[in-house]
């Protein structure tokens, strides 16, 4: 919107031109997923959340990397991956700063890999998908996941093995 705004007030372009370029859905889309997301982190369903799929964060080590990870990963493919890193940012603030770091590089390695796996687990994938049929380009989500799951896969195994 700012952008638009911009190209509007610099006279490159009259507003009706622009308009119409907006993608609205997707806007709304994200907005949206924003929205409910600090919703539920401010009635404090966002820890509760996180401690029922990731269980108690306190505990470190391999198993609660693991069940972190995969709780990050899973929750990526269900609201996208920006949403899902933001209800998991407050359950890491209420742990100890030396437990907390190896979750913290965690929840920026899987939350970023995870991303990969399907349309959904990233705005930029929903973007980008919004646009191709503009150009004539059609992508399913089954044609994506055919690549973006082993992708994902393996940078996942990859980070596991690097936190560890």
């Amino acid at each position: 919107m700012a952008s638009a705004a911009g190209v509007i007030v610099c006279g490159a372009t009259r507003p009706r031109g622009v308009w119409p370029k907006v993608d609205w859905s997707l806007l709304l889309l994200f907005g949206g997923l924003f929205v409910l997301t600090c919703g539920l982190e401010s009635a404090g369903i966002a820890h509760r959340v996180v401690e029922t799929i990731a269980g108690p964060l306190e505990q470190a080590g391999d198993l609660g990397l693991l069940r972190f990870g995969t709780s990050v990963a899973a929750l990526s493919q269900l609201v996208s991956n920006v949403p899902a890193t933001i209800l998991f940012v407050p359950a890491l603030q209420s742990i100890a700063p030396d437990t907390a770091r190896s979750f913290w590089l965690a929840l920026a390695a899987y939350s970023t890999l995870a991303g990969n796996f399907t349309i959904l687990g990233s705005a930029a994938n929903v973007i980008v998908l919004e646009s191709a049929p503009r150009e004539g380009i059609d992508i399913g989500f089954f044609e994506y996941a055919k690549v973006g799951a082993p992708v994902t896969v393996v940078t996942l195994a990859a980070a596991r093995l690097w936190l560890r």
